[in-house]
């Protein structure tokens, strides 16, 4: 059982965590999952691609498909299925990109600056384009663990979310294949 005090101290701590108070904040915070989709629902054309290919029907749709537990079972699949896909794309994706262009660009001009002649013996610039370095490969490294996190959170997820669309689909599938007609 939760003390008095305890419930007051999260009621307290409940009151101070309500999301971001501006407008500019409200803002930022609405487009969080629009970076990469992974949180959108699949394209209709995919989970109809992967509908007909686990009933083993050309014409089947999901409207047909819904009408039966076996048909629900399958569409929550096909749905499945495509985010999985969908995940599988995005991460691939995000293992082959390398350091966006700009910021290596800025890397390279930074380091080239640094190895120039003329500023070679600039030991206050020389300082603080060694720190503006660190400051830009440190930011490459942390947006790029950032993404991969992500990738693989989505990816984790989807796969679950298809082991129990799949567990659910053979649940059905195997007492549609052993009811007597």
């Amino acid at each position: 059982m939760t003390s008095a005090l305890k419930r007051q101290s999260n009621r307290k701590n409940a009151r101070l965590s309500t999301g971001p108070k501006t407008a500019e904040g409200r803002r930022k915070s609405s487009q969080n999952a629009r970076r990469h989709g992974l949180s959108a629902a699949p394209p209709a054309t995919e989970i109809l691609h992967h509908l007909r290919l686990i009933l083993g029907d050309p014409v089947a749709t999901p409207e047909t498909a819904a009408q039966t537990p076996r048909g629900a079972a399958a569409l929550q699949l096909a749905t499945a299925e495509a985010r999985l896909t969908h995940a599988q794309r995005h991460a691939a994706e995000i293992v082959a990109r390398e350091t966006p262009h700009t910021l290596a660009y800025e890397i390279d001009l930074v380091r080239g600056e640094l190895e120039d002649l003329d500023y070679l013996f600039n030991i206050e610039g020389q300082i603080s384009g060694r720190k503006l370095l660190r400051q830009l490969t440190a930011t490459s490294a942390r947006f790029d663990e950032r993404d991969r996190r992500a990738a693989r959170r989505h990816l984790q997820d989807a796969h679950a979310g298809r082991r129990k669309a799949l567990k659910r689909f053979l649940e059905l599938d195997q007492f549609h294949k052993t009811k007597p007609n």
